[in-house]
């Protein structure tokens, strides 16, 4: 949306339009850095997230290709969990990563 506000009016064909009205949607600065920093984090974030899959050898749905695998994408799970754990600096963090990790079986007790 923000893209779209900094381009507008968007030329739909090579003749101009003389009656140009100013865009209906309008952000502050403030407004716009925000986006902008919130969606550059996001994409760090799923950049490691992709990583991490990559580690594990874990294809895009969760799954690893045969058994063998699977202990040492588990093994490569469990190291990454506790790194995160280590690292973390705020009780918020350790409880989500304890409750949210992408990796562990959700469904293990069912």
């Amino acid at each position: 949306m923000i893209e779209a506000c900094e381009k507008w009016p968007m030329p739909l064909e090579k003749s101009s339009y003389p009656n140009v009205i100013s865009c209906p949607v309008q952000f502050t600065q403030e407004e716009i850095l925000k986006c902008m920093t919130d969606f550059a984090q996001e994409q760090e974030k799923l950049q490691e997230f992709t990583e991490m899959k990559a580690c594990a050898n874990v294809d895009s749905v969760g799954w690893v290709p045969d058994d063998e695998h699977l202990e040492k994408s588990r093994d490569v799970a469990r190291t990454i969990k506790a790194g995160l754990l280590e690292h973390s600096t705020t009780e918020l963090e350790r409880e989500a990563i304890g409750n949210h990790f992408p990796f562990d079986d959700h469904d293990e007790d069912l």
